[in-house]
Order: structure tokens, then sequence, then C-alpha cells
């Protein structure tokens, strides 16, 4: 899988979402879309909270 790409597919998907430019936004298709965006943003903002805490940062 290309991460930049599927993100960049994602990060449409997602401003589209926010704009209500999609159809049927609740569609079984859809939701999925948006799951699985929630879920890059989450395992982002845990890696970003690792590398804070491997430099000695805080969270």
């Amino acid at each position: 899988m290309d991460y930049r790409k599927e993100c960049g597919v994602l990060i449409i998907k997602k401003k589209a979402w926010d704009e209500d430019e999609i159809r049927d936004k609740h569609s079984h298709e859809v939701e999925i879309d948006y799951i699985e965006w929630e879920a890059i943003e989450q395992e982002k903002s845990r890696w970003l909270s690792v590398l804070r805490k491997m430099r000695g940062g805080y969270e």
C-alpha cells in the first residue's frame, strides 16, 4: 500500500465530507471510509506521542 496515495485519497474524502459534498454521507461505504480516516488520525497521534517521549519531550 502506498500510504501517501491512500492518505491523499482519504484527505480529499474528509474535506468533501466536511463540506457536505458527499451524497448519502451515512451509507455503509462512506462510513467505512470515515472510520478509516479516524483510525489513521488516531494512529498518527500515538506515533507522535511516542516520538515526543523518545526525544524527552512531553505529550
